[in-house]
């Protein structure tokens, strides 16, 4: 595929990329060379914002020749019942790279916000929210439309597109409810549940303390065989930083962590889950990942960070500089859906640098504390909106990523009918995946 641009850019570079060798697996080049071109024989169109050629042309705006940052929401235009972005007069209806790059390098989330108590982007002041795209996967649906334009020009261009599949992600913030704990820990907590006249809680921890009851936390054989069965792909994020407030895990240190870490790296993908306060501290987060490293004698790659707390572009080249390949962190803690508007891994872009990274971003489609914290789902409501999600997913054969956690999936009262949740996914994706 010959493209002739007026200019390449990098932002440019990493959009087309991005659609044609990671989404298309179509070679291609750019050209400067109008007359080049012209006389070229084979597949081809421009991208430039002068309307008057007659090869096929997808009309550009001036956002990917740009190289500062400005604040603006791009234009609106409903088409077919879809929405799009940065319209324009030409046969496509609109600049579908500008609108790619938009949502997929997070350019809203450049500019000051009015944060959360933990100084996140809200998901109510994006623009997908604001046009209820929310839990629609417009960039997919969109780089579909560039496909089908192309092969209406191209019929003989052969599209190697991604393929539905399932990646089943657990974040470990506490490994269990009550094993594992030092002297101080266990006082203070039987000291605690005295306290607050809390007896049941009480006799299940003192039955995991004294005559080795399995913990209720302790899901982790039962969840892997599940995994195996399915045949799904796993990963296991774990929280390895100092306690605190919003960081309660056993010390790294811990036997009891060390050999579940352990156990699950033979079975599974391990990452790191830095702690609440590392997202702008680089040093704390390579001193996790070293922790981690030091427990399963592996250079760790994967990584999550803890209450989904980053700020662009700083967290993702901290992670970057630490040697991390993948982030999964792209996802709200609040909502469920698509926050970047796509369902398949992407290369992040630093827009302060203007320059594509090597860290791959993983974007998250649910979480299952978002139904339960913040919208207050009951299980009922949730596995509808499970069902309504991984449809969407596979209806642009994207990457369905969910994030649960191991407290979640106990067997305790109050998680019995969430663990049905998470027990109809697996079946769900399963009968999707077979469809």
């Amino acid at each position: 595929m010959l493209i002739f641009v007026p200019k390449v850019t990098s932002r440019i570079e990493y959009t087309f990329g991005f659609v044609f060798t990671e989404m298309f697996h179509i070679e291609y080049e750019f050209t400067q060379n109008r007359p080049f071109f012209d006389l070229f024989k084979g597949e081809k169109f421009l991208y430039d914002d002068v309307n008057n050629s007659p090869h096929p042309q997808i009309l550009a705006t001036s956002f990917l020749f740009e190289h500062e940052l400005t604040s603006f929401e791009p234009e609106v235009m409903t088409s077919n019942g879809n929405i799009k972005l940065f319209p324009t007069a030409c046969e496509l209806g609109f600049d579908v790279f500008s609108a790619v790059f938009y949502m997929i390098s997070r350019y809203e989330e450049y500019f000051p916000y009015e944060s959360d108590q933990y100084g996140r982007f809200r998901a109510i002041n994006s623009f997908s929210y604001k046009n209820n795209l929310l839990e629609v996967p417009v960039v997919n649906i969109w780089i579909n439309d560039l496909k089908v334009w192309l092969l209406k020009k191209y019929p003989d261009l052969v599209f190697n597109v991604p393929q539905f599949e399932a990646l089943l992600s657990y974040d470990i913030d506490v490994a269990y409810a009550y094993k594992g704990r030092g002297f101080l820990r266990n006082t203070a907590a039987i000291f605690k549940d005295l306290i607050s006249i809390n007896f049941k809680n009480l006799q299940e921890r003192l039955k995991v303390i004294i005559y080795n009851k399995e913990d209720p936390w302790d899901i982790y054989k039962k969840l892997i065989a599940q995994l195996e069965h399915y045949k799904f792909r796993s990963i296991f994020f774990f929280l390895l930083g100092p306690y605190s407030r919003h960081d309660k895990n056993l010390h790294f240190k811990n036997k009891s962590l060390k050999q579940l870490i352990r156990d699950l790296f033979k079975k599974s993908q391990v990452g790191i889950h830095p702690s609440f306060n590392s997202f702008l501290n680089l040093n704390q987060i390579a001193k996790e990942k070293k922790n981690l490293e030091l427990i399963t004698g592996e250079n760790v790659t994967k990584s999550r960070q803890h209450y989904l707390k980053f700020k662009l572009p700083y967290t993702y080249n901290y992670l970057e500089e630490c040697g991390i390949k993948e982030d999964h962190t792209m996802g709200y803690p609040e909502m469920v859906g698509f926050r970047a508007g796509i369902c398949n891994p992407f290369y992040f872009y630093d827009l302060k640098r203007e320059r594509a990274t090597k860290l791959k971003i993983f974007p998250i489609t649910l979480m299952e504390a978002s139904f339960i914290k913040y919208q207050k789902l009951t299980p009922e409501q949730a596995i509808e909106k499970v069902t309504f999600l991984i449809k969407q997913v596979k209806d642009v054969q994207g990457m369905f990523i969910s994030v649960w956690h191991n407290n979640t999936l106990s067997d305790s009262f109050l998680n019995k009918e969430w663990r049905k949740v998470h027990d109809f996914m697996l079946e769900e994706i399963s009968r999707v995946t077979s469809v």
